[in-house]
């Protein structure tokens, strides 16, 4: 499971004569090698967290259907999911490409086509000792005119 230590509790002495845990469950005391206990506080992992485009420049490269098994995968209301690739920029770093999956069809866009995503949001994401963040939007569509 995803999840950050977010802060250790001041004033932790010796087992059993620091603070205890709260009700709250997401506190769990810790006991280190030398005997004193730690509080660790444990957030539930974050599942989406929306991204800003106002920063991002986002140019169209290309879209697929996701297919899984070779049979197209859809959304829990029918619709297929699609993988759209863009080229993405932030100022004063160099550009990445990111794969984003859109529900529902995508619209014909041109090549290098600026494009803005309705919802966009980064999923992070953990499967054994690897780790990333995927993107997931409600739709794309072109912005202003291709150069």
């Amino acid at each position: 499971m995803y999840s950050h230590p977010v802060s250790v509790a001041d004033g932790v002495g010796p087992a059993g004569t620091g603070p205890t845990p709260s009700t709250n469950e997401s506190i769990r005391p810790q006991v280190a090698s030398e005997g004193y206990r730690l509080l660790v506080m444990r957030r539930r992992p974050l599942k989406e967290i929306p991204v800003d485009q106002a920063v991002l420049e986002t140019a169209f490269l290309s879209c697929r259907q996701q297919l899984v098994d070779g049979v197209p995968k859809l959304r829990p209301d029918g619709t297929p999911i699609t993988i759209v690739e863009c080229l993405s920029r932030m100022a004063d770093r160099p550009p990445e490409v990111i794969a984003v999956k859109v529900g529902g069809v995508v619209p014909k866009l041109d090549d290098y086509a600026r494009v803005r995503f309705t919802d966009l949001r980064a999923v992070p994401w953990t499967m054994g000792a690897r780790s990333g963040v995927s993107f997931r939007a409600e739709s794309v569509a072109a912005v202003g005119v291709s150069k």
